[in-house]
Protein backbone atom coordinates (compact mmCIF):
# COMPACT_ATOMS: atom_id res chain seq x y z
CA UNK A 1 0.00 0.00 0.00
CA UNK A 2 1.53 3.00 -1.01
CA UNK A 3 1.32 6.05 1.33
CA UNK A 4 -0.43 8.99 -0.11
CA UNK A 5 2.21 11.67 1.02
CA UNK A 6 4.40 9.84 -1.68
CA UNK A 7 2.37 10.47 -4.26
CA UNK A 8 2.76 14.35 -6.35
CA UNK A 9 0.32 14.96 -9.04
CA UNK A 10 0.34 17.09 -11.86
CA UNK A 11 -3.10 17.40 -12.92
CA UNK A 12 -5.79 17.01 -9.82
CA UNK A 13 -9.71 17.79 -10.16
CA UNK A 14 -12.46 17.89 -7.48
CA UNK A 15 -16.01 17.97 -8.27
CA UNK A 16 -17.19 18.75 -4.59
CA UNK A 17 -18.43 21.35 -2.68
CA UNK A 18 -16.85 24.48 -1.09
CA UNK A 19 -16.71 23.49 2.26
CA UNK A 20 -15.12 20.32 1.39
CA UNK A 21 -12.65 21.86 -0.81
CA UNK A 22 -11.46 24.30 1.73
CA UNK A 23 -11.58 21.43 4.47
CA UNK A 24 -9.33 19.17 2.04
CA UNK A 25 -7.09 22.60 0.49
CA UNK A 26 -4.16 21.34 3.21
CA UNK A 27 -4.11 17.91 1.63
CA UNK A 28 -5.14 18.70 -1.72
CA UNK A 29 -1.94 21.28 -2.15
CA UNK A 30 0.25 18.77 0.01
CA UNK A 31 -0.95 15.94 -3.34
CA UNK A 32 0.25 18.78 -6.14
CA UNK A 33 3.37 18.66 -7.83
CA UNK A 34 5.34 21.87 -8.78
CA UNK A 35 3.28 23.13 -11.62
CA UNK A 36 0.29 21.53 -11.08
CA UNK A 37 -2.92 21.94 -12.42
CA UNK A 38 -6.00 22.30 -10.24
CA UNK A 39 -9.80 22.44 -11.49
CA UNK A 40 -12.19 22.57 -8.88
CA UNK A 41 -15.77 22.30 -9.25
CA UNK A 42 -18.93 21.78 -7.00
CA UNK A 43 -18.80 25.59 -6.05
CA UNK A 44 -21.28 28.20 -5.83
CA UNK A 45 -21.00 31.39 -6.98
CA UNK A 46 -21.43 33.26 -3.58
CA UNK A 47 -18.73 30.68 -2.48
CA UNK A 48 -15.82 31.50 -5.08
CA UNK A 49 -13.64 34.17 -3.02
CA UNK A 50 -14.04 31.39 0.09
CA UNK A 51 -12.48 28.93 -1.87
CA UNK A 52 -9.87 30.71 -3.75
CA UNK A 53 -8.72 32.18 -0.38
CA UNK A 54 -7.93 28.56 1.08
CA UNK A 55 -4.98 27.71 -2.12
CA UNK A 56 -3.79 31.48 -2.42
CA UNK A 57 -0.87 30.69 -0.81
CA UNK A 58 0.15 28.10 -3.23
CA UNK A 59 -1.91 28.68 -6.42
CA UNK A 60 -2.90 31.23 -7.93
CA UNK A 61 -6.31 31.74 -10.64
CA UNK A 62 -5.59 30.85 -14.14
CA UNK A 63 -9.24 30.70 -15.36
CA UNK A 64 -13.25 31.20 -13.44
CA UNK A 65 -16.02 29.68 -15.42
CA UNK A 66 -19.78 29.70 -13.93
CA UNK A 67 -23.05 28.47 -15.41
CA UNK A 68 -26.28 29.30 -13.06
CA UNK A 69 -25.28 29.28 -9.76
CA UNK A 70 -21.84 27.05 -10.11
CA UNK A 71 -18.48 27.85 -10.87
CA UNK A 72 -15.29 26.12 -11.57
CA UNK A 73 -11.98 26.96 -10.97
CA UNK A 74 -8.95 26.45 -12.62
CA UNK A 75 -5.67 26.57 -10.21
CA UNK A 76 -2.09 26.41 -10.92
CA UNK A 77 0.69 26.05 -8.42
CA UNK A 78 2.72 29.00 -7.90
CA UNK A 79 5.57 26.56 -7.97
Amino acid sequence: EQDMRDIKASLIIANILSQALITLAPRIINLAAKGATLVLSGILVGEINNVVEAYAPHFKVVSAKTQDEWARLELRSRE
